[in-house]
């Protein structure tokens, strides 16, 4: 076992967040699924977000938070120095590599963005939510990890890394 793998997802949702752990409920299941499928035992990945905290139901755009909660992810991707960093979804590709269109860059390999001050790569593919509305990209995201994972291994047993933040205050930062 070699490598250490980083899932980046887009952000919590509200059951994560009002049980105070990530990877709960429905969404916490159906990447389990994922990861299952790839390869990638769930045992093997260490899993965060981009926005450390669910948004409102009626808040219309997330990359808003991205930039307030980078520091996090930075912090995260510093403490595990990964092999490998899977971009899950638009919000975790924008909040990555400044990129939009998960659409057009997912499959792809990309070098974070400068403000990250570290030399890795991500590999973007369709985020969970994305998954959720659009079942048939299923194969696509098991797809995408497995080529991203392709003979990488890590002994790292699962971390969830996650802050409970006050959303607003996290607006105004």
């Amino acid at each position: 076992m070699q490598g250490k793998i980083l899932v980046v997802t887009s952000y919590p949702t509200g059951e994560d967040d009002l049980r105070g752990e990530y990877g709960t409920g429905k969404k916490g299941a159906l990447l389990r699924k994922v990861l299952k499928d790839s390869g990638v035992l769930y045992d093997d990945a260490t899993i965060t977000s981009c926005v450390r905290c669910a948004p409102p139901t009626f808040f219309p755009n997330i990359t808003h938070s991205i930039g307030p909660c980078r520091p996090y992810l930075q912090e995260d991707i510093a403490q595990l120095q990964p092999t490998i960093i899977i971009s899950m979804g638009n919000a975790a590709l924008v909040s990555l590599t400044k990129k939009s269109g998960i659409k057009k860059h997912r499959g792809k390999v990309y070098p974070l963005h400068k403000d990250f001050g570290m030399m890795y790569n991500t590999h973007p593919t369709y985020g969970i939510e994305d998954l959720v509305k659009v079942p048939t990209y299923y194969k696509v995201i098991v797809s995408d990890i497995r080529n991203a994972t392709k003979g990488q291994t890590t002994p790292a047993k699962v971390q969830f890394t996650y802050w409970k933040v006050d959303y607003g205050s996290a607006l105004q930062a």
